[in-house]
């Protein structure tokens, strides 16, 4: 945990479906990013840009467009030349390691704004890229490396005795939760492209026992400020009291992810229950419902926007969208403190704890 807690704000675009209508107006990742920051900057009241001193790109295949150093050609294109751009790739967990690098150079006194995108578009550059080359030797000494993220989830489920009932309960109980939360309201969604999109309404999984998330794609910004920008923000805010990645032996992945993010909450007195808001990395049913039983948290403080089975999949953007959720859903009266956990596979696990802000 931080010694001094970061403030949050952020926005992102809409998250379109594969191959939708909609995916033919949207720009380039680096074009799409580069109108994104000026929004998020003027909407905070940020004019003078000398106090910006690092941008962080996440994507989960950096070939194509998302190629050839992304976050440098997002800040030449943003005018912002003169900040250390950097591009990052880590899977689903790719927007906590840029996060984490980032507070590590606000919490130094390198810079007092540092700005941490993710951005996904699976129409335009496959899961896996366009020419996979998993390692031979790789896939001999650890074949369950490679699984795919459905045969992660069962694992889990398995480890923490989820029954497919129980995953099925959870997917109409957050169906019937979401409906009511009005997603199109999210005041963090903003259409930085020209042409309007031809779908107006964000994607929904329209069948509510569908056990895995729809692939879509979309960006996420953030920005993170050193306290003394306490007065100086406007519009919704949390504070980010802590980032983690963890990595750790991908053979034992299904059991260890849990217990990783067991250690962490115990090791920084955060107590499950004490949590208001949980955001959980869901490209599969099986990863929130083998959450939420093992650390006994109460279904309707879980993934309170719908998370991907109800907005879609998008990769490490996925992520992006969670911590935007988060802190919204500490806007709440009632939210004083919330979790984030993406569980990206391969034996990888990310953490934020975020309060009111």
């Amino acid at each position: 945990m931080f010694q001094s807690p970061l403030l949050m704000v952020g926005l992102r675009s809409p998250f379109y479906p594969v191959a939708s209508p909609s995916s033919q107006s949207i720009p380039r990742p680096d074009s799409l990013l580069a109108r994104m920051i000026p929004l998020l900057l003027e909407s905070n009241g940020i004019s003078d840009l000398s106090d910006l001193g690092s941008l962080h790109v996440a994507t989960s295949t950096p070939e194509a467009e998302f190629g050839q150093n992304l976050a440098r050609h997002v800040a030449v294109l943003s005018e912002l030349p003169q900040v250390h751009a950097v591009t990052m790739e880590q899977g689903c967990n790719g927007l906590f390691a840029a996060m984490q690098a980032a507070a590590l150079r606000i919490q130094t006194g390198l810079e007092d704004l540092a700005l941490v995108a993710a951005v996904d578009m699976p129409d335009r550059v496959p899961a896996q890229g366009y020419n996979p080359a998993p390692s031979p030797r790789l896939m001999q000494r650890v074949p369950r490396y490679f699984s795919p993220v459905s045969l992660i989830a069962e694992e889990l489920c398995r480890e923490a005795g989820v029954s497919r009932d129980e995953e099925t309960g959870y997917l109409k109980a957050l169906r019937a939760r979401v409906n009511a939360e009005k997603l199109e309201n999210n005041p963090c969604v903003v259409r930085p492209w020209d042409e309007e999109p031809k779908q107006e309404n964000e994607p929904l999984v329209q069948n509510e026992i569908a056990r895995q998330a729809s692939p879509c794609g979309g960006a996420v910004l953030i920005l993170l400020a050193a306290p003394s920008w306490e007065d100086r923000l406007v519009g919704p805010r949390c504070r980010l009291n802590g980032v983690r990645t963890l990595s750790f032996a991908p053979q034992e992945r299904a059991p260890q992810a849990l217990q990783a993010v067991s250690r962490f909450l115990k090791s920084h007195k955060l107590e499950p229950e004490a949590q208001d808001v949980w955001e959980l990395f869901d490209p599969h049913v099986g990863f929130p419902a083998a959450f939420q039983k093992t650390l006994s948290i109460p279904s309707e403080r879980i993934n309170r926007f719908g998370g991907a089975l109800m907005q879609g999949d998008a990769g490490t953007a996925t992520a992006g969208r969670m911590m935007l959720d988060l802190m919204l859903g500490l806007q709440s009266n009632q939210a004083r403190e919330g979790m984030a956990v993406v569980y990206s596979g391969r034996g990888m696990v990310g953490l934020a704890h975020c309060s009111k802000g």
